[in-house]
């Protein structure tokens, strides 16, 4: 049985996460357990013990998992420290607009809204917004991981082999593997596309300020009519609060 976990996906959601998960899987030194989110961390949703969660992984193998509930859930960030604090973490970001939309696109595929408008649904479901808050949670495991490859969805769209290329050097497995599902697109609908999102692909990264990304987000929300808190408003004008950036 596997005694030690290499890599940590963490999401973040509807941000390209099952084509990395895809990608990773299919390397011949890479082995991910089948089931693609284990959500151990945190909450730990299987109620699984620290001896079944290692028993899903090989030996002989780069092994590691994705989940996309542990970007957001500081208990997740301590529960991954305690056991595996050399771990290395993958972690992909989306427009932050972008990936608002596009999961509650899926939210409504999946008829787990209804037939609610964004702005209602924002209001039912706060994570709507609060997931594509990245820093606020990022810049946490920043602190306590020295180890995190940044991937930028938008280079996932435009340039899949160096994300590939750049995922495999970062394990140290072989970087020209060519997987079959580099150009193939997982849980995809006909979403608006950005192309403001700052590029953020490097293994170390540092924060910057930049007010436009929240200031952009909060008047697109106060657009579509949604009102929030003053805290919560003040939270999305925070540019610390939103996106990592190279």
């Amino acid at each position: 049985m596997k005694n030690n976990i290499d890599f940590i996906g963490i999401g973040a959601q509807k941000a390209g996460t099952t084509w990395i998960y895809k990608c990773l899987s299919e390397h011949p030194e890479i082995y991910m357990p089948l089931e693609k989110e284990l959500h151990f961390f945190g909450k730990n949703k299987k109620n699984l013990s620290l001896r079944e969660y290692l028993s899903k992984f090989k030996n002989n193998k780069v092994t590691g998992e994705i989940s996309t509930s542990y970007l957001t859930s500081s208990k997740a960030l301590e529960d991954i420290y305690k056991y595996f604090p050399k771990a290395k973490i993958i972690v992909s970001l989306r427009n932050p607009i972008d990936r608002t939309i596009s999961n509650y696109n899926h939210l409504q595929s999946k008829n787990k809204i209804g037939n609610k408008s964004l702005i209602e649904a924002i209001e039912k479901f706060p994570d709507l917004v609060e997931q594509s808050l990245y820093n606020k949670y990022l810049k946490n495991y920043l602190d306590k991981f020295e180890q995190i490859l940044v991937i930028n969805y938008q280079d996932i769209t435009n340039n899949p082999q160096k994300v590939v290329t750049d995922l495999y050097n970062f394990l140290g497995v072989n970087p020209n593997f060519k997987p079959n599902s580099l150009l193939k697109k997982f849980n995809s609908s006909k979403e608006r596309a950005s192309s403001f999102f700052p590029l953020v692909n490097k293994t170390h990264i540092r924060i910057l300020n930049t007010p436009f990304v929240g200031k952009f987000l909060l008047k697109l929300l106060q657009i579509l009519g949604f009102k929030r808190s003053e805290e919560h408003t003040s939270e999305l004008q925070s540019p610390d609060h939103l996106v990592c950036r190279l």
